[in-house]
Formats: structure tokens, sequence, C-alpha cells
């Protein structure tokens, strides 16, 4: 039976927050460093922006064109997809910004998917898959999958992922590792 690996998108197949932290600087004349944010709730480094400025930018599709892939995703999830395992997009895209991104970000810059590998809800926990990659602890704590894997970024760089039955994977190339080598 072909084994399921749900990934996310936003910090773990894409670097959203260089994305979204380029666009709000450039527009609001502001200097956030992304690599400094250590909060995945990136709107507390824009206190001063209302909801309409902040989430805006999200709504402009010529945006999704500027959101780099994370280095290795594309390769390691055709790697995976070649030894059989079946890579599925999980994410919790807000609705009003799904066709954009799926289709500036998601199909113009991953090869691996396509419409029927895509699960968007906001409710990850109730999506059965033998392996989860995510980017947020609390996703991870409360899927089913029996692997868990934590992907590394700034913001989750304090959460001990052993303490929700997950283990950490600092790339793509570690993630493929940590997939083969638990064998699910």
């Amino acid at each position: 039976m072909t084994k399921v690996i749900l990934v996310d998108m936003d910090g773990v197949l894409e670097d959203l927050v260089s994305a979204w932290t380029s666009a709000l600087n450039s527009k609001y004349g502001l200097n956030v460093n992304p690599d400094e944010v250590a909060f995945y709730n990136l709107h507390r480094y824009y206190l001063g922006l209302s909801d309409e400025e902040y989430y805006g930018v999200l709504h402009e599709p010529e945006f999704w064109k500027t959101v780099k892939p994370i280095e290795g995703a594309n390769e390691y999830l055709r790697k995976l997809k070649d030894d059989g395992y079946w890579p599925v997009l999980l994410t919790g895209t807000y609705y009003k910004t799904l066709r954009p991104k799926m289709d500036y970000c998601l199909f113009d810059k991953f090869d691996v998917f396509k419409w029927s590998d895509v699960i968007v809800t906001g409710l990850k926990n109730l999506v059965q898959g033998d392996v989860i990659i995510d980017d947020s602890p609390e996703n991870l704590r409360s899927s089913p999958a029996k692997l868990k894997i934590l992907f590394s970024r700034p913001y989750n760089e304090r959460s001990n992922p052993k303490s929700y039955g997950a283990v950490r994977a600092n790339s793509w190339e570690e993630a493929y590792r940590i997939i083969k080598g638990n064998c699910v």
C-alpha cells in the first residue's frame, strides 16, 4: 500500500515569511528581518499595521510569484514519489488566497503536485497520513500520523519535538533520510 506523506506548504515547501516580510517592509517602509522572526505569528512584528494592511499583500496575485521554494523541497519530494510514496499537500490556506497561491506558487514551482494531491483544511488533525511534515508544533501535536517531522524554521527553534512525538528536520535532505530510515 502506498504511504502518504502530508506536507505543509508555508514554511515547509516555500518561504512565505521572507516574501511576506519583504513585501510589507517595501510597501510600508519597515525593516523586519525574516531571520529574526521568532514567533509563528508574524503579525506581532507589524503591530502598527491594520489587518487589512497586513493581510492585503496576500490578496495580490503577483505576490505569490515572489514566494521562493525551500531549498531541496521539489527535489526530495520527487525522490520520495519515485520511491513509491504519495506526497499530499496539506494546507490551511485562506480560501480567498487559494487560487493565486496554487497557480503561481505551488503548481508553478513544484512538479510533484496536481490538484488531486491537495487538501485544504483548517482541521489538519482530522487528516490521516503515514507521515506529516509541518513547521507548526501545534499541527504535529494533534496529528494522527505515525511519523511526525517538525521542519525547522527560526520561529520553532525553541520547540522540543520529542515532547509531542516528533523529530526535527533541518532540511529537505534530512527529512528524506528520516522518512527512509524509519521505513514508514
